[in-house]
């Protein structure tokens, strides 16, 4: 009788351990990133944490802005060198740049 209980929790184990993994793949990318991001900036959340006196909601409020605002920093400063890229004569030293220096 043992075996039979042993077998079928190990089935039923394999099972919902498959099914939880067949829901989660549509959203492996952001499940990754998220614990990529959550071990990275986890240092910084103590730091923050410790230095408000504990205060949970304080500390977590401002470690999100910081990581909101840092990335998004970067992500425009990224979408402004593509959009640069992508006018012909905004390059330097082609005629549209000199010309638009000179008159200044």
């Amino acid at each position: 009788m043992r075996r039979i209980e042993d077998a079928t929790f190990f089935f039923l184990i394999v099972a919902s351990s498959l099914a939880f993994a067949w829901i989660l793949w549509p959203f492996y990318g952001a499940v990754l990133w998220g614990t990529v991001a959550a071990i990275v900036f986890a240092p910084m959340h103590r730091r923050l944490l410790n230095s408000m006196q504990q205060r949970r909601n304080l500390a977590a409020l401002l470690s999100v802005l910081i990581i909101v605002l840092g990335t998004s920093k970067n992500s425009l400063f990224q979408l402004s060198r593509k959009s640069d890229s992508k006018h012909p004569g905004s390059e330097r030293g082609s005629l549209a740049w000199d010309n638009s220096v000179s008159s200044i």
